[in-house]
């Protein structure tokens, strides 16, 4: 028996020193990583947890990393960017613009100085000449109002990320005046069955459009402040007469009626063109920067706006003057119209102001300065013809850059929001094809509306009328540069380049005596019936009207009892009611 038990013993630890051997030969066989990993589950915690922190702690791979550009010069211009990327809101904007900021040297792209023997040779900046289809008879020229209730389908199909802007109210009148407020209440538009439209922008003046017997416009900002518009016809041309009126100074302009994408549009005409040498003078530097004095500084306008708009200490080229002769002279008519607007029983909010105009936003500005010197002197070319070799704005790929001379209320990326006076855009690339928008970056912004960055959809007729606002003002300063030269440290042009060449429309370019009346009657007729129309459709209930949102009509109708969903289209079933929609508007009502 003692055998048996010696013998069971003796198997019993055999066969555990050949399995522990078995063990031992396995966890050899394995790999580094596994036998690490092993050791790691088997391993004391401290050493462990010492072996994660070096591994979490380890250098990172090599990045390729673009060395830093800080003494760099900044690039005079950017490129256009491609078609996909208009819908991207800028994010790598530059950093805002100190007070005692120097003036860079004027950068530009390669290009050769223009000589007269050779007009239109040479690497200059792009653009794209042609004839504009002819204007559509029977259309009122100008008058585009910004806050329309049909307007345009510029939703997610136009913006690619637009988000949904806050509900508005409409009110129909009993007399068909139609009342539009925003969310909060504030009346935006009123519309009258007469024709007259009066619109209150955000942070801005009222404006007053009236439509007159004759294709005749009216647009009055505040009493003596706009313009009267009417047709005229020379040597069997159909143009656009507007005689502009600031603190009771009348000045005529000159326009073109034009259509793109099937939108009637009114271009401005210069009525005198300089000579092609002083266009040569105004787009290249000068030999050397100057230092200009401006007298700005005790001037009212220049202290609302200074801490956004600071002019150059110094100037390299003519562009840089007029860049800051354009903003200024834009942000002191602004201020005219609002200092005009305060003593009305109108009011509105100034909202504070934002960061300053950056250096690069202002070598944007100047960049599309020289374009439009360009651009105006090689109309020039013909100016004896009848206007010219005339440009189309929206025709051309390249970029283009608007200083905002008014308040328009536009759709972003971000909903919908307001642009004003001083703020920058910037279009690169065509409008898409029959689309009656085009799609733009903030580059500056004032911080009263759409924020720097941004993306927002602008109308074109809008765009035009910043497009001739800014040429408009661009001609008046080249002729200030001309009447200035050898005083307050101006360059002398070349000799024989000073003077103008008449266009044929220069003896039409005379104003209209009764237009500062006009206006003013306008003004204080509009006064007067908008307070009637508001404080009728206070005492009558909401009505309901074609064009109303679903909203609308949930806010006065409440919940329907059925609703048929038919896609585009849908049918909200009330008790004795039957709306139907489309496109979420009201298309009838039975």
């Amino acid at each position: 028996m003692n055998l048996y038990r010696k013998i069971a013993k003796a198997t019993v630890f055999g066969l555990m020193v050949a399995t522990l051997a078995m063990g031992t030969q396995a966890q050899e066989n394995k790999p580094p990583e596994t036998k690490r990993r092993s050791s790691d589950r088997t391993g004391a915690p401290a050493q462990r947890d010492q072996r994660e922190q070096r591994e979490h702690t380890a250098a990172p791979r090599e990045q390729h990393t673009p060395p830093p550009q800080q003494n760099a010069p900044q690039p005079a211009r950017r490129e256009a960017a491609p078609a996909e990327a208009q819908h991207a809101p800028v994010s790598n904007r530059p950093a805002q613009v100190r007070e005692n900021q120097q003036a860079p040297a004027e950068t530009h792209r390669a290009t050769p100085v223009y000589r007269e023997s050779q007009p239109g040779g040479g690497a200059q900046p792009r653009r794209t000449t042609g004839d504009q289809p002819a204007g559509q008879p029977g259309r009122t020229f100008g008058n585009n109002p910004r806050g329309r209730d049909a307007e345009p389908a510029r939703g997610p199909a136009q913006m690619g990320m637009r988000q949904p802007a806050p509900s508005s109210r409409v009110v129909t009148t009993r007399g068909g005046d139609v009342i539009r407020r925003d969310a909060g209440g504030q009346v935006r538009q009123v519309r009258m069955n007469n024709g007259t439209v009066v619109y209150h922008p955000p942070n801005a003046p009222r404006r007053v459009e009236v439509v007159r017997p004759g294709g005749r416009l009216v647009v009055a900002s505040a009493p003596g402040h706009g313009y009267v518009q009417r047709p005229v016809v020379i040597h069997n041309t159909t143009i656009i007469k507007r005689t502009y009126v600031y603190n009771g100074v009348p000045q005529a302009r000159i326009f073109r009626p034009r259509v793109y994408n099937g939108v009637s549009l009114v271009v401005y005409q210069p009525v005198r063109y300089y000579r092609p040498t002083f266009y040569v003078y105004a787009y290249n530097p000068w030999p050397r920067p100057i230092v200009y004095g401006w007298g700005w500084r005790s001037r009212p306008w220049f202290g609302y706006y200074g801490g956004y708009f600071t002019p150059y200490p110094v100037y390299a080229s003519p562009s840089l003057w007029l860049t800051d002769y354009l903003i200024a002279a834009t942000l002191e008519a602004a201020y005219e119209d609002r200092m005009a607007a305060r003593s009305m029983s109108d009011s509105y909010v100034d909202g504070g102001q934002s960061a300053p105009m950056s250096p690069e936003v202002k070598q944007a500005i100047a960049d599309e300065v020289r374009r439009q010197i360009d651009r105006e002197r090689a109309e020039g070319q013909n100016a004896s013809g009848p206007g010219g070799q005339e440009t189309n704005l929206f025709g051309d790929t390249g970029p283009h850059v608007f200083v905002v001379h008014a308040a328009y209320v536009v759709n972003s990326n971000a909903g919908e929001c307001s642009i004003g006076e001083g703020d920058v855009l910037e279009m690169n690339g065509a409008p898409a094809p029959n689309s009656t928008w085009a799609n733009l970056t903030v580059l500056s912004s004032r911080g009263q509306g759409c924020r720097k960055g941004s993306t927002v959809s602008v109308a074109l007729q809008d765009l035009q009328e910043m497009q001739n606002q800014m040429q408009a003002t661009i001609d008046r300063g080249l002729g200030d540069l001309q009447a200035k030269q050898g005083h307050g440290g101006l360059p002398m042009p070349p000799q024989g380049s000073t003077g103008t060449i008449d266009s044929p429309y220069a003896q039409e370019a005379q104003p209209d005596s009764n237009a500062a009346s006009e206006l003013t009657s306008v003004s204080q007729e509009a006064d007067r019936a908008e307070q009637q129309v508001v404080s009728q459709a206070a005492e009558a209930p909401p009505t309901l009207s074609l064009g109303m949102t679903i909203e609308d009509v949930k806010a006065i109708q409440g919940e329907p009892q059925k609703i048929v969903d038919l896609g585009s289209k849908k049918i909200y079933v009330y008790k004795d009611l039957k709306i139907t929609f489309s496109d979420s508007k009201v298309s009838d009502i039975q």
